[in-house]
């Protein structure tokens, strides 16, 4: 399985052995994210994706801002 993404300027596209993703239907795109994690999935990876995933699809809640580095602090929240 070869996985292309194009990102830049406004070419951004995810092609999956040369088929667009918009082309897979839902469960062939489960099968195929579900078959990355059993082949490149080690604790940090799968740790990497559920953060990537909870700063997607959560509710983020802001905590507050830290004076001695600057940094904003919030918390994801997501319920399943």
């Amino acid at each position: 399985m070869k996985l292309t993404y194009t990102e830049g300027c406004m070419a951004y596209n995810l092609d999956i052995d040369n088929k667009k993703i918009e082309d897979f239907t839902l469960q062939e795109q489960r099968d195929i994210f579900k078959s990355l994690i059993d082949k490149y999935g080690d604790n940090s990876t799968i740790r990497n994706m559920i953060i990537d995933f909870l700063e997607l699809n959560g509710n983020a809640e802001f905590i507050g801002h830290c004076d001695d580095c600057g940094d904003d602090v919030y918390e994801y929240t997501l319920t399943i």
